[in-house]
């Protein structure tokens, strides 16, 4: 679902500029493992679940992977 998220994203942006716009600011993700309503619904047992800041490091994962793929597209 993440490169159908990340193409709505560009086609989006697209048509803004189409009305007008000079500039327009896409923000990535936050490393939502981090996140207190995160580390508390997500809760793991796991100490390898967690990385050095106490953050879940497959959510913050995703939140990389979804960035990378965000920058790459809007960089073609």
């Amino acid at each position: 679902m993440e490169p159908k998220v990340v193409k709505t994203t560009k086609e989006a942006v697209k048509k803004v500029i189409d009305y007008g716009a000079q500039r327009v600011v896409v923000p990535g993700n936050f490393p939502i493992g981090c996140f207190r309503i995160y580390l508390t619904g997500f809760q793991n047992n796991d100490s390898a679940a967690y990385d050095e800041h106490d953050c879940l490091k497959g959510l913050n994962d995703f939140a990389k992977y979804h960035n990378d793929h965000l920058q790459k597209q809007f960089s073609e």
